[in-house]
């Protein structure tokens, strides 16, 4: 069986001004661990993929094009390509979230 297991602690760190991690990798699907301390934002901008966003802890405040979005812990968001996007951790607490893309079909 070709089992693949990562975390943080063995993946590759992404180099941006907020924490990110890149916990899986593949030809088809890529999986990044975002997280934002309170305050942080990514700035907005726009992926050529679909994303999906899942909230593994915290809350925090999704913007898409001109919608605002206040997503909570367990929530999932999909977002799709072509589409201006940003996050805001807006709380006092921790926000920590996968972004989950899917690279072919």
């Amino acid at each position: 069986m070709d089992l693949k297991i990562s975390n943080i602690d063995n993946c590759a760190k992404i180099n941006l001004n907020f924490d990110a991690w890149k916990i899986y990798s593949d030809p088809k699907l890529e999986v990044i661990q975002i997280a934002l301390k309170p305050g942080d934002k990514i700035d907005s901008h726009v992926n050529e993929i679909d994303v999906l966003f899942y909230i593994v802890s915290g809350n925090g405040e999704l913007c898409v094009e001109t919608e605002y979005f206040q997503l909570k812990t367990g929530d999932c968001a999909s977002v799709p390509k072509g589409l201006k996007r940003e996050w805001v951790n807006n709380s006092s607490e921790n926000l920590k979230l996968l972004a989950i893309k899917q690279l072919l079909l």
